[in-house]
Formats: structure tokens, C-alpha cells, sequence
């Protein structure tokens, strides 16, 4: 019988001693042969880990001539935190530190609790939380990591895919020890073929074991197999000793189709400019939400991935079961991508404020969030009678509007694009975006619902903005772009932080619009460095979900894509795209900041008779605003109340 992950944590933690991560392993490893089965390395293979650990970390303290080796070991597949537990006994009085990475999010909680309970969280083992070990991978690339042990014990399937990005990314250091376990049941022979045939990289070897827990006699029935059957199983020992890297292409990671090619080749046709994207900057990554690197033993995103809250995928509209949803050919991506793993990266980005968190820690944290993902999800920052109001005036202005282009003009708003009705021109407070969506600014009603600055200029987006759009003086690698100083006459780098100009409307998808295509609504100033955001736009959801629901849809965002690297990654291949794909649903109160390089794409309005208001502000910097040409709206007005105002 296999055991339930939260019971067996439960009975582990309650049986073994606080602090003492030896007795966490002999307590896991009773229940796991008496009570409950779990596909752990176990004791018996357990014991060959052991012995690779201990060996690399002895060969690293001798080169070194110091006990505190500071060997960097990385294991893939936390589950509950067993091996992890397990290696981190053994690293604890070295200076060796030991990242491990889990895609489950309830998993890597449960690993949590197991870590600190036996005083290794944060002080030896570090937990990164990913969907996806090739986003871990790639995160962790950026951040400059190389390791002298790596332990794969995750999909098994995916062996081979991240052994390849760790040697063709430089992040094995010589002498490196692969370990690799379950590469008979339940196998991974491509892995295998790999390490095996290439002897210029690996010195492999094959150590037989049978499968953990069981023996003949055992008291479990495991995947089929009889209790008194043994079920032959092993670890490959694969000793890194270097050579020229086979794939160093960025796309390398995701090649991940039957074809054995690069998909290098298949990269979507309107991404033409990549090749002349500079390499991504590795002095430093934040990961903050990720890798809780500091010592305080707390977890620095426990609110962020706890705080689901109404910011949850629109799967209920979007999902599997509901193709039809979309006339063929409507929407972007087909098939729909993993729910799941849509929901860890939504709970990476989403962030609530606690109850006893400062509103400048709060807004750094926030800040941090827009650094590495591109946008950031917020709960409850506005009241939700408030943006109701907002919307109800962007409507009543939108109806206004449809009124005088009928009676000015002849024009059916909501048949603008679709062949029956041509637009004359955009307007100073109309402009179209495509079929049945538009953008309304300084409409009558909505001018006047948005006055008092409530919505341009909330606290705690001001002081987001503070943290994220001025470059401190200490990165020095920032002087080597303009950052406004040469061709915007703006401040450069280390200027004292400006208030960034804002301008606030409305976006209204009306019934029947589709999804828009995938953009940015500002490129990068340069390809050759990755600059702070000069543009961040705020969305404030404003029409009532209790009467609406999902079918209005909102927005959806390819995290982390506000970064050259990441966007040229992300528009390689469909797949790519979809493995950073998040469609929030946030209720009014709620709203969203994002970098405006972050690529997204609105999502069509299912509802046969209710328009979408959605409240939008531009913050740019004072260079940027003074310089841009407006693409959108015109001078002429189409509101008798605005006429002779424009200027």
C-alpha cells in the first residue's frame, strides 16, 4: 500500500527529534518498510548516496586544504524532503549547501516542514519551488550556479533533458558526481544511453539494487508486483570529466519534441530579431521567490504561494473540458496548456499582505516579484464598491460613445472590424484595439469617477514603483545603457528617484471579443543589457464578477518574459510559450502591476451580453512620457465636453 505524503510526514515528524536530521531519516525509513510504502531512495541505495557525498565532499576539503569544503550539491525531485534530509545530515558541518528542487506545491510544503524540523531549512538546504525543473534550471543558470554533486530523482523522463542544459550550460564543475537513481524501474534508458556513450564527458558505472522498500516476503504490493517479489532497480554513478559542450544554444532546454533536432529551427516566424539578443547578465539573479537565501530559517514566500485567494486559472471556462469554449482557430495555443503547472507559477506571482507586514515590506516584496517574473498579482488593495464604480462610469461612457459615433458618423462600434463597419479615425478619448475591444481615456464619466487619484496614486504602488524604476548607483553594470540620460535627456543611472507620470483609463472588451494576438506594449531601450522597467502598467478588474464570472475573461501573461533572455526562450517553440502561460481571474478589490516588456494577450469575452471594463494606469518615466508618440488617440473629440480641450 503506498502511504499518503501528509500522513507519513505527520508520523515522521511526531516520532523523530527536533534538530536531529539522523533521526528523521530512521524514522522515515521505519515507516516506509512497516507502514506505508514511498518511493524514496530509501536505506539500502541511500547508502550508496551516502558514500558519493561523502567521497566528493572529502576530495573537495582536501583541494582545498579546509574542512568547510563549500561543496554546491543540487538535487532534482524534493518529494517530502527524504533525500534531501538525508544528504544534508552529511553536509551540515561542512559549509556545504544543498539546493533542491520540487514542482509539487504541496510536496515542497510538506518538504518544508520535514527541513526545519530536523534544523536543515535554509541553513544547509535551500527548497526551490518550480512547475518545471527546466525553469529551476534556467533560473539558477542566471544566477551563476555550477555544482560539484547533482542527485536526479524527479520525472524520470526528464533525466536526460536537464543532464543535457546542466553540462551544455556550464553548471557541472569538473569531477562533478551525477547520481541517478531508478534507472531500471522505472527507468530512464535514453539517461542512460547518454552517460554511456559519451566517455569524453562521463565515467559511468552501474550500481544494482532492488527497489526501496521491498524484498521477498515484504509487506507491500508495489505497481503490480507480488509482496514477495523483488523488483530489480539500481543507481548510475556518472563522474563528470568534462569536455566541449554539445548543445550550447539557449534553445537547447527546450527541444523537448520526438524529432532528435534542435529546435533551434522551429522557432515561431516573427521572432526574427533573437539572434541579436546579447547574452543573458549572470552576475546575479533574484529568484527571490524561490531561493529563500537568507538565515533567518523562514520561508520568504510562504504568503505568496499560500495566498491563492480569487487569483485562480481560468480553468473552470479555459479547461480541458471546454474546447469548444473557442471557434477553432481562435485562440493562441492549442492544445490547452498544464493546469497545473499554470497554478505554481500563479502562486509564485501572487501576493497578499500579512497581517503583520510592514507596507514597506510589503511593497519590496512586491517590487521584488515584478524584478523576476514581470508581473505581480495583489489582493484586496482597493475597495471593491470603488472599482465598481469606476467600471459602471467607463460603460456609461462607452454606451455615450456609441451613441455619437451613430449619430456623427454612421459607425456601429461593435461592428468595427468585423466587415461591417469601417472606423474614420481613433478619437482624443475612443481608440480601437481590435474587434469589439477599445480603449477609453478621459472619457466624461470616467474622468470624473477617477479624480481624486485613488487610483494613480495608491501608496503602495507608488512606493513599488520607487523600489523598481530607479537603478541604484551599485549596479555598475546599468552606466553601460542610457537609461534615459543621452536620447531622452533623462537623469541616468543613481539620479534620485523620480515620480513616474501616470495616465489612467480604460480598456472595455465588449461581448463576442476574441483573444488578442500574444504582445508587449513596450520594447526593450536595448538589446545588449537588461535595464529596469521604464514603463509599468496597473490593472484594476472592474466588472462584476459576482453577476459575470470567468466568461468575461481577462489577461493573460507569459511570466518572466519582461526579460530578453526569457522572451527569446519563450517564443522558441509553442510549448515554451505554454510553460510560462498564466490566466489570473482577480475579483474587484484585486488588481496587477507588470512590466510593460512582459509579453500577454487579453482573452476573448464569452459572455453573450455584458462588457468587460478593465481600469488601467500607465506609470512611465518622465523622459519616456515626453517623448513618445501616442499610436492610439488622435486630437479630435468625439464628447462635446472635451471639444476645444485637447490641447
Amino acid at each position: 500500500m503506498e502511504a499518503s505524503p501528509s500522513a507519513a510526514v505527520a508520523a515522521v515528524i511526531s516520532r523523530s527529534t527536533t534538530g536531529d536530521p539522523r533521526s528523521v531519516v530512521a524514522a522515515f525509513d521505519a515507516y516506509c518498510w512497516e507502514e506505508g510504502w514511498m518511493m524514496l531512495v530509501g536505506d539500502r541505495k541511500g547508502k550508496v548516496l551516502d558514500a558519493q557525498v561523502t567521497e566528493r565532499m572529502s576530495a573537495i576539503a582536501m583541494q582545498n586544504s579546509n574542512k568547510r569544503c563549500g561543496m554546491k550539491v543540487l538535487e532534482l525531485g524534493t518529494f517530502v524532503g527524504y533525500s534531501a534530509t538525508r544528504i544534508g545530515r552529511l553536509l551540515e558541518a561542512s559549509g556545504a549547501v544543498l539546493t533542491t528542487v520540487e514542482r509539487n506545491a504541496s510536496y515542497a510544503s510538506l518538504a518544508r516542514d520535514v527541513l526545519e524540523h530536523a534544523g536543515l531549512l535554509s541553513r544547509v538546504v535551500k527548497v526551490a519551488e518550480y512547475p518545471d525543473s527546466a525553469l529551476a534550471l534556467e533560473a539558477l543558470r542566471a544566477s551563476g550556479e555550477s555544482y560539484d554533486l547533482v542527485f536526479l530523482d524527479h520525472h524520470k523522463d526528464d533525466y536526460l533533458r536537464d543532464a543535457q542544459y546542466l553540462h551544455s550550460n556550464g553548471m557541472l564543475r569538473p569531477g562533478c558526481v551525477i547520481v541517478a537513481d531508478n534507472v531500471i524501474f522505472p527507468g530512464c534508458p535514453d539517461y542512460l544511453a547518454w552517460v554511456r556513450s559519451s566517455p569524453s564527458l562521463f565515467s559511468s558505472s552501474f550500481v544494482p539494487a532492488e527497489l526501496e522498500y521491498t524484498k521477498a516476503g515484504g509487506k507491500w504490493e508495489i505497481y503490480g508486483k507480488k509482496k514477495n517479489d523483488t523488483i530489480p532497480d539500481g543507481i548510475e554513478i556518472s563522474v563528470y570529466i568534462g569536455g566541449s559542450s554539445s548543445k550550447s544554444s539557449i534553445w537547447s532546454v527546450f527541444d523537448d519534441d520526438d524529432d532528435d533536432d534542435d529546435d533551434e529551427g522551429e522557432k515561431i516566424s516573427d521572432v526574427n530579431a533573437t539572434e541579436r539578443l546579447a547574452p543573458p547578465q549572470s552576475n546575479k539573479s533574484s529568484a527571490w521567490s524561490v531561493f529563500d537565501d537568507d538565515d533567518d530559517g523562514e520561508d520568504d514566500n510562504k504568503d505568496a504561494r499560500a495566498e491563492k485567494w480569487s487569483c485562480a486559472c481560468n480553468d473552470e471556462a479555459l479547461g480541458t473540458n471546454n474546447n469548444d469554449a473557442y471557434e477553432p482557430g481562435v485562440r493562441p495555443f492549442d492544445p490547452f496548456p498544464n493546469l497545473e503547472r499554470e497554478k505554481h507559477l500563479l502562486a509564485l506571482c501572487s501576493l497578499k499582505q500579512s497581517s503583520n507586514e510592514l507596507d514597506d515590506e510589503f511593497a519590496q516584496r512586491i517590487a521584488a516579484c515584478l524584478e523576476e517574473h514581470g508581473v505581480a498579482f495583489l489582493h484586496g488593495i482597493f475597495k471593491k464598491e470603488n472599482v465598481l464604480k469606476w467600471g459602471d462610469a467607463a460603460l456609461l461612457d462607452l454606451e455615450d460613445a456609441k451613441n455619437e459615433l451613430r449619430s456623427q458618423y454612421h459607425v456601429e462600434l461593435e461592428q468595427v472590424g468585423l466587415g461591417g463597419s469601417t472606423m474614420p479615425f481613433n478619437f482624443y478619448e475612443l481608440a480601437m484595439r481590435e474587434a469589439r475591444r477599445c480603449d477609453l481615456r478621459k472619457s466624461p464619466r470616467l474622468s470624473q469617477a477617477l479624480r481624486d487619484g485613488e487610483v494613480t496614486e495608491h501608496p503602495l504602488v507608488r512606493n513599488v514603483l520607487r523600489r523598481l524604476c530607479s537603478p541604484p548607483p551599485k549596479r555598475a553594470f546599468w552606466s553601460s545603457g542610457n537609461w534615459g540620460r543621452w536620447n531622452f535627456d533623462g537623469a541616468g543611472p543613481g539620479a534620485p528617484p523620480e515620480k513616474m507620470q501616470a495616465e489612467a483609463g480604460a480598456v472595455i472588451s465588449m461581448p463576442g471579443a476574441k483573444d488578442q494576438a500574444v504582445h508587449a506594449d513596450t520594447p526593450h531601450l536595448f538589446e545588449s543589457c537588461h535595464l529596469p522597467p521604464h514603463y509599468v502598467d496597473l490593472f484594476i478588474p472592474a466588472a462584476n464578477d459576482d453577476e459575470h464570472g470567468l466568461k468575461l475573461g481577462q489577461t493573460a501573461f507569459f511570466v518572466g518574459t519582461h526579460r530578453l533572455d526569457n522572451s527569446a526562450k519563450a517564443l522558441s517553440t509553442k510549448n515554451a510559450m505554454l510553460s510560462r502561460l498564466v490566466r489570473p481571474h482577480l475579483l474587484p478589490g484585486d488588481a496587477l502591476l507588470f512590466d510593460t516588456r512582459t509579453l500577454h494577450f487579453g482573452l476573448a469575452n464569452q459572455s453573450s451580453h455584458a462588457s468587460r471594463p478593465v481600469i488601467y494606469v500607465n506609470y512611465t518615466k518622465e523622459w519616456w512620457h515626453k517623448s513618445r508618440v501616442d499610436k492610439n488617440f488622435e486630437r479630435r473629440s468625439l464628447f462635446a465636453a472635451n471639444k476645444g480641450a485637447q490641447d
